[in-house]
């Protein structure tokens, strides 16, 4: 069975944006939520896409769990531009973009996930969104 947790400040996160913000909760649970096994950990908050390997204390590790930052809904604010480092070996994907995602579980031992971006990112858009 697939085991998935859901909070709002992303625990990984390689986007300038709320840099940080939820390290305590993350020392204080980490290790909780991998000896449980978790599979997946949808968060929001920062206004762009990120999506993990599976990581565990800053490490890709098989066993850990996979992070979807999903804070690219679309608001007011428009999507958080700049990344603050070239991608962390933990980063599968990033982009600061509006998108919407989809999470099919098919059976105990198999999920898809697919993201597709609605607006892309331009710095001199109001926004700094192109629809």
């Amino acid at each position: 069975p697939w085991l998935i947790v859901m909070f709002h400040a992303p625990w990984y996160n390689s986007n300038s944006g709320h840099v940080g913000e939820s390290e305590l909760m993350r020392r204080d649970m980490e290790t909780l939520l991998y000896e449980h096994g978790v599979d997946i950990i949808l968060c929001g908050h920062v206004h762009a896409y990120e999506r993990t390997h599976p990581v565990y204390k800053g490490c890709v590790n098989d066993c850990g769990p996979v992070y979807l930052n999903l804070g690219d809904g679309g608001n007011r604010e428009g999507a958080y531009i700049p990344w603050r480092m070239s991608p962390p070996a933990w980063t599968a994907f990033r982009e600061s973009s509006f998108g919407v995602g989809m999470l099919t579980l098919r059976n105990e031992t198999h999920a898809f996930y697919n993201w597709t971006r609605s607006a892309c990112e331009g710095a001199n858009e109001p926004g700094h969104m192109n629809f």
